[in-house]
């Protein structure tokens, strides 16, 4: 999803080799599920190792990396091509920059008529996709399916203040379909390696391994193209959408009114379409206490910004909410150390992250 608001290790398991050749070697019998308690008694006391346990459940781990403006990058290679990916749980689709077509060597198909929702408006037009070949450090996809997006992240103003050339998006249908844990506190992306079918491997589950030491758990939702939570605001029930895209907390300034919000009059700097900027102002504020789950946060910082078109959209589809406050972006996720689970759907807060003081 995109907003007008937005600038936008892989080691390979060593253990899991040999883990795999033990499994030979032993007429294919499973391997033993591993548990977070067995995690947490080879680990180092004080320690949280998520990297081990995950490595330890056969998933590979991509390093992440914050850009000047708060999004989640990541480095890929697009038919041997290098190139920068924003990570982008707002995107229904994972889709390749405009420019990339003739950068990443694509041949692109007529996919019909499509749509772009953003809180300018929502953009209609003739889509086209591709097939590439993705490799994120040793995690390597053939063939998969990305959208030409005409829309262009990379603007000249922000470019010179040391934005990030972006080259396209890593949207939901690839988090889901490799059921992609995104751990916010060590900055890592982590992906399902490839299941053979002559070997049972262990299930992750790191849900016990979280709570047990703090973290809250959020259950996710999603509609046919965005991914959303519950929540309270000031103890009025809310829904927000998740969009690690967008690097603010967003809430509409539509529904502020109701939440007797004090606002504050900030001046910014606007990236314009032809490529030049202009001055305007965008109002803030704070909400006193916002809830998740049994994960609460006060005087939380919030920019306002008309969510017509998003709610617009999403009531088309005919979902069962009366509308989305505001949307949950990548400096809330960072600061309450998140950690989003797409195996089991789930979103994981914790407020603070000591690990000298965990009973492990």
């Amino acid at each position: 999803m995109f907003f007008s608001l937005r600038n936008i290790k892989c080691l390979i398991s060593w253990g899991f080799m040999f883990l795999v050749a033990m499994v030979l070697l032993t007429n294919c019998s499973p391997l033993k599920r591993v548990t977070y308690s067995e995690i947490k008694q080879q680990s180092v006391k004080g320690i949280l190792d998520l990297e081990n346990f995950m490595n330890e459940n056969e998933y590979y781990l991509i390093p992440l990396y914050r850009t000047t403006r708060g999004g989640i990058i990541l480095n890929a290679y697009v038919n041997g091509v290098a190139g920068v990916f924003l990570l982008d749980t707002g995107a229904n689709r994972s889709g390749i920059l405009i420019h990339g077509k003739e950068k990443f060597d694509l041949e692109c198909n007529l996919e019909g008529e499509g749509a772009v929702i953003t809180v300018d408006g929502i953009f209609t037009g003739q889509t086209t996709s591709a097939k590439a070949n993705i490799s994120l450090s040793d995690f390597v996809v053939n063939d998969f399916t990305f959208r030409i997006d005409n829309l262009d992240l990379n603007h000249p103003a922000a470019i010179e203040q040391g934005q990030v050339f972006i080259d396209g998006l890593l949207g939901e249908d690839f988090l889901l379909k490799f059921k992609a844990v995104i751990d916010y506190s060590n900055m890592n992306l982590f992906l399902s390696k490839p299941r053979n079918d002559d070997i049972i491997l262990a299930e992750v589950d790191i849900s016990s391994f979280l709570i047990d030491i703090g973290f809250s758990a959020v259950p996710l939702f999603r509609s046919r193209t965005t991914t959303f939570l519950h929540a309270t605001v000031n103890s009025k029930s809310v829904v927000f959408i998740l969009d690690t895209g967008t690097n603010l907390i967003l809430f509409d300034e539509n529904e502020a009114r109701n939440f007797n919000f004090d606002l504050i009059e900030r001046e910014i700097v606007r990236f314009l379409p032809d490529g030049t900027t202009a001055p305007g102002t965008i109002f803030e504020s704070f909400i006193h206490e916002l809830a998740i789950s049994d994960f609460v946060s006060y005087n939380v910082h919030v920019s306002l910004l008309d969510l017509f078109f998003i709610n617009h959209h999403f009531m088309l589809e005919g979902l069962d909410i009366e509308r989305f406050s505001g949307i949950i972006g990548s400096d809330f996720l960072d600061s309450s150390n998140a950690i989003i689970d797409y195996k089991s759907f789930t979103l994981f807060l914790r407020n603070s992250f000591n690990n000298q003081s965990m009973d492990l």
